[in-house]
C-alpha cells in the first residue's frame, strides 16, 4: 500500500525573503535577545511566534534531504503546500503574484520528482477572480491537486458569497 503524506509543508526563499521586507503584518523580524539573534513571526500587534531557522530549512529543503526522510519514515509521496502564513494574509496584489511564482517553483519540484511530490496550489482569495484563475491554471497546466488555503482570509471566511467563483472554476 502506498503512503501518502497530503499536508506537507515548503517556503520558497524568496518567500521567506518577502516576510522579512515587509512592514505591515506578518512579517519575519529579526531580534536580539541575550546577545543572540532571533527571527519572530509577527502575525498582528501582541501576536507573535518564534521562527526557528533549523524549521525553516526543513521547509526549504524539497529535494535529495526531504526524499531521504520520506524513506527512513516510510512516506511513499507527499502533496506540498506553502507553510503558514500563507498568501492568504497578504493585500491583494502581492498575494496574487507571489502565488503564481510559489506554483512555479513547486511544478519544478513537482516535476523532477513526479513519483515523489504533488502539489496543492498557493492562491490568494482576497482577489477571488485572480485566486479562481490562478487555480485553475494550477491544476489545469501545472497538474497540482487542489489548493490550500488557511482558515480565514484577513478576517473573512470561506463561506461568503465573494470567494463562491472559486468553488465554481470546474475542471474542463
Amino acid at each position: 500500500m502506498k503512503r501518502i503524506a497530503i499536508e506537507e509543508h515548503f517556503f520558497t526563499e524568496e518567500y521567506l525573503t518577502y516576510l522579512r521586507s515587509r512592514k505591515d503584518y506578518p512579517r519575519l523580524e529579526t531580534i536580539k535577545v541575550e546577545n543572540r539573534e532571533m527571527e519572530w513571526l509577527r502575525l498582528a500587534p501582541g501576536c507573535s511566534l518564534p521562527s526557528v531557522r533549523q524549521l525553516q530549512s526543513g521547509l526549504l529543503e524539497v529535494g535529495e534531504g526531504r526524499l531521504k526522510i520520506m524513506y527512513e519514515v516510510c512516506i511513499d509521496m507527499q502533496v506540498l503546500s506553502l507553510s503558514f502564513p500563507g498568501v492568504e494574509a497578504l493585500d491583494p496584489q502581492d498575494a496574487t503574484s507571489m502565488s503564481k511564482r510559489i506554483n512555479d517553483e513547486l511544478f519544478t519540484v513537482v516535476k523532477k520528482y513526479p513519483d515523489r511530490f504533488s502539489g496543492f496550489a498557493a492562491i490568494a482569495p482576497q482577489d477571488p477572480d485572480a485566486a479562481a484563475d490562478e487555480l485553475e491554471r494550477a491544476v489545469k497546466k501545472l497538474g497540482f491537486k487542489g489548493a490550500m488555503i488557511n482558515s480565514h482570509i484577513r478576517g473573512e471566511y470561506l463561506d461568503d458569497r465573494k470567494f463562491w467563483v472559486i468553488f465554481k472554476k470546474k475542471k474542463k
